[in-house]
């Protein structure tokens, strides 16, 4: 808010007024802040701009200004989910699907390529002949499985086999994990409780004792 304490005329003053603005005219006196108030001397009078309405006013203008960002983000976003939401229901078709699950069964079941703690999307797309995104794809949309969730059923599997086979009775659990695919323990302690809900060693404990335990689902 901008006071005007001169006596004089505006047309008399170094300076002119216009709502909360002002314009300098000719060189002034002097400019000083006191108490939040700007203060503008010069020798026809003086004029006192209170800082404090000038600064909430900058203050609602970026409040405003940030609402409509976040605003504009959201649309862009919303936008963004659905096509990636339309995408995802998108299956391959029969003969196609077919073809790529007689590949990646080949190479699961004979190659037995989820022996191989480093093996990935890409790895094992190229092994099939087709890029990442597809065969991600057919896992996801086909299959309602994911890559890891995939291979690790695989290795599960392979661990149970090792398991059931007393040859194999001088490894130890992680030893067997690893020799089923599992590079990490942490990872095959959380897939093997999500598959078995039970811990391979409560696992192994029912086996010996003759109790199946059944996978969930």
């Amino acid at each position: 808010m901008i006071q005007n304490n001169t006596s004089n005329t505006q047309k008399e003053s170094n300076y002119s007024v216009s709502g909360d603005s002002i314009t300098l005219v000719q060189p002034i006196d002097s400019i000083a802040v006191e108490n939040g108030y700007l203060i503008i001397d010069d020798s026809i009078g003086q004029v006192t701009i209170n800082l404090k309405s000038e600064k909430q006013a900058y203050t609602k203008e970026l409040i405003i200004f940030s609402l409509l960002t976040i605003l504009i983000a959201l649309i862009i976003w919303s936008k963004f989910l659905k096509k990636k939401k339309k995408q995802s229901t998108v299956k391959i078709k029969s003969k196609e699907a077919e073809n790529l699950e007689q590949k990646l069964l080949s190479l699961m079941k004979q190659d037995k390529v989820y022996l191989n703690q480093d093996l990935n999307l890409k790895e094992l797309s190229e092994m099939i002949g087709e890029n990442d995104k597809k065969i991600s794809l057919f896992l996801n949309n086909n299959l309602g499985s994911t890559f890891y969730d995939f291979i690790n059923d695989y290795r599960l599997n392979h661990f149970i086999e090792m398991l059931e086979n007393y040859q194999n009775e001088n490894y130890s659990i992680v030893g067997l994990a690893q020799e089923s695919g599992f590079k990490s323990k942490s990872v095959f302690y959380r897939v093997f409780k999500k598959k078995f809900n039970t811990s391979p060693s409560n696992y192994i404990h029912h086996l010996r004792e003759n109790v199946p335990l059944h996978p969930k689902g």
